[in-house]
């Protein structure tokens, strides 16, 4: 199937070129593209998105492509004891993602490209103009498993990131003094996982990643979150599976929660863009998911997620550090997807929604000009398509 190539090229062509208006949604602090898709099912999934690198479900070659398409809406209310301002955020973007798995004796190695970009336009109902900013993500990961046993594989994953971001920081800069940077950072997954008949569990753990970024000629140091998660599936026949997920989120001291200034005017901004969401912080995540087979090739899977989290904007702290600088606030996620399984292909075609809402939080920082927030709301759903095949 994988003779040459060519031809997997010309399939990777006909595939994006097919879907290209599909794109991803923003990424809090950073976080990575598995946790788009995340959800209850991650344990019986066949797909290369996946947070743990020992999931795997392929004996022979794999190759994984796939699109996510979303959409938010976001608002807020800034200064609500004074000067009051409504702030208006759309969000939409493009990305893709790919990569292979193949076998060599009892372990498999693969390699997985990610691109993410986001473009974001924020209003304030006292200014007439939008402020568009963009956000770009490429990351490379390579993966290795090692089969312990014939129900027991560890897996080991290196990253490597790339981010591009455009950003005005502030709604009082002008139109000629964005700020543009570039960045590098780096990190590693580690995962085991046990596949029995009726009963499978997978762990792993990936600390924060570091890396640096040149901005406006001064050095600094940009994360990325750190995760660890436990999944585990039941399977009650060939006609029902249950999933459960738990993701646990782990953060590093960030140079750019500091408040930044504009190249040119030198006006107050954020490197981390308009968006109050760069406030929030996720800490649990707790997934259930359950999937039914309705024929022999088909099924259909129903997963929702808690995603409890805390609004921070002290830059010299992090979760966890001071509980009374932290206003708690859940994201609410529900997915419904179709699976395809074939024994040379599975394709997933899935919706999710998601849901952000905080009554009240400060800026302690006060890197967007504004000390405190009201009546913060996000709603975004996303189409998620992915393409597996096996040889």
């Amino acid at each position: 199937m994988f003779a040459s190539t060519r031809s997997c090229a010309s399939l990777f062509s006909l595939f994006f070129g097919a879907l290209l208006s599909f794109a991803l949604p923003t990424l809090l602090h950073g976080q990575s593209i598995e946790n788009l898709s995340s959800d209850g099912s991650d344990i019986y999934e066949q797909h290369l998105l996946l947070l743990n690198p020992a999931i795997a479900f392929s004996s022979g070659k794999l190759v994984s492509i796939g699109v996510i398409r979303e959409s938010h809406r976001a608002s807020v209310t800034a200064s609500p004891q004074g000067n009051t301002q409504k702030w208006n955020f759309d969000n939409n973007g493009n990305g893709i993602f790919g990569g292979f798995l193949i076998p060599i004796g009892g372990a498999s190695l693969g390699i997985r490209y990610a691109e993410m970009r986001d473009e974001l336009i924020g209003k304030t109902d006292q200014q007439t103009r939008e402020f568009e900013e963009s956000y770009l993500t490429k990351v490379w990961s390579f993966r290795f498993i090692l089969d312990l046993t014939s129900s027991i594989r560890a897996g080991f994953q290196y990253l490597t990131k790339r981010v591009e971001n455009d950003v005005y920081g502030s709604f009082n800069i002008n139109a000629d003094d964005k700020t543009n940077y570039r960045g590098s950072l780096n990190g590693f997954r580690l995962g085991a996982m046990y596949e029995g008949s009726k009963f499978s569990v997978a762990a792993y753990t990936a600390p924060p990643q570091r890396g640096k970024s040149e901005i406006e000629g001064e050095q600094k140091i940009i994360t990325a979150p750190g995760t660890a998660g436990l999944d585990a599936a039941f399977r009650s026949g060939r006609e029902f599976d249950i999933g459960l997920g738990m993701t646990r989120w782990y953060y590093k001291r960030d140079d750019r929660w500091e408040g930044s200034t504009s190249p040119n005017d030198q006006r107050d901004m954020s490197l981390l863009g308009l968006h109050p969401q760069q406030f929030y912080f996720e800490t649990l995540g707790l997934r259930f998911s359950s999937r039914y087979r309705l024929k022999n090739d088909v099924y259909v899977v129903a997963s929702i997620s808690q995603i409890k989290g805390v609004f921070l904007s002290n830059p010299d702290l992090i979760p966890g550090d001071d509980r009374d600088q932290e206003e708690d606030a859940s994201r609410l996620t529900y997915k419904l997807a179709v699976n395809f399984r074939k024994p040379r292909f599975s394709l997933d075609v899935g919706i999710y929604f998601d849901q952000l809402d905080a009554d009240n939080f400060n800026d302690n920082s006060r890197r967007l000009g504004i000390g405190s927030f009201a009546d913060f709301e996000r709603r975004a759903q996303s189409t998620q398509i992915k393409f597996t095949l096996f040889n």
